[in-house]
C-alpha cells in the first residue's frame, strides 16, 4: 500500500510511536538470540571447549557467511546426512527472517497524510526524488516477524539438542 508522496520522516519531536519501537526491539532481541544459537552450533562443530569456534565465528563478516560456514564444517566432519539436510533447511529459514529483520531494523519510517506509518521509499522521478511510504506497517506486523524469528530459534534449539544427543556437538549442560 502506497501512501501520499508527501510522506514525512519522523522528526525529533515527532518520533516513531512507542508501540513500533517496542516491536522493533522485539525483532532485534529475537534475532540476537537466534544468532547466538547458531554460534553455539558452529563452536561445537569446531572444538569441544567452544573458545576456538567462537573466535573463528567472530572472523566471519555477516550472518550469511557464518551460516554457510556451519554447513561447510558439518559437511566435512559428518557428510551430508539427515542432520545436514535439517541444518540446510533451517539456515534457509534463518536467511529469510534475516532479510525481514534487516528491512525492519534498518528502515527509515514516516507517516502519510492520513497518519499511517510505513517504511520510507525514495523513488527517482523525472524532476528529482519522490518519497512514498512503501507499505502500511503496524506494530502487529512487526511482531509477526519477531515471532517468525522465535520460531526459527526454537527449531534451532530442537536441532541442537538432537545434535548433542547424536554426539555431533558437545553437550555443554552441567553434569550432576
Amino acid at each position: 500500500m502506497s501512501s501520499s508522496s508527501k510522506a514525512k520522516l519522523f522528526e525529533e519531536e515527532k518520533r516513531l510511536p512507542d508501540d513500533f519501537v517496542r516491536e522493533i526491539g522485539r525483532v532485534s532481541v529475537a534475532f540476537a538470540r537466534m544468532e547466538i544459537g547458531f554460534e553455539v552450533v558452529f563452536a561445537g562443530l569446531i572444538d569441544k571447549n567452544q573458545q576456538i569456534g567462537r573466535a573463528l565465528w567472530s572472523l566471519f563478516g555477516g550472518l550469511d557467511s557464518r551460516l554457510n560456514a556451519i554447513l561447510s564444517v558439518y559437511s566435512v566432519r559428518y557428510g551430508q546426512d539427515g542432520f545436514f539436510e535439517q541444518l540446510q533447511s533451517l539456515i534457509s529459514e534463518a536467511n529469510l527472517v534475516a532479510a525481514e529483520r534487516h528491512k525492519i531494523v534498518h528502515s527509515a519510517y514516516g507517516t502519510g497524510e492520513d497518519g499511517t506509518v510505513g517504511r520510507i521509499r525514495t523513488i527517482r522521478a523525472k524532476k528529482g526524488f519522490r518519497v512514498d511510504l512503501e507499505d502500511n506497517i503496524t506494530p502487529e506486523s512487526i511482531r509477526k516477524i519477531a515471532e517468525s524469528i522465535v520460531g526459527v530459534s526454537q527449531k534451532l534449539v530442537d536441532l541442537t539438542n538432537a545434535l548433542m544427543k547424536a554426539d555431533r556437538i558437545p553437550d555443554y549442560a552441567p553434569k550432576e
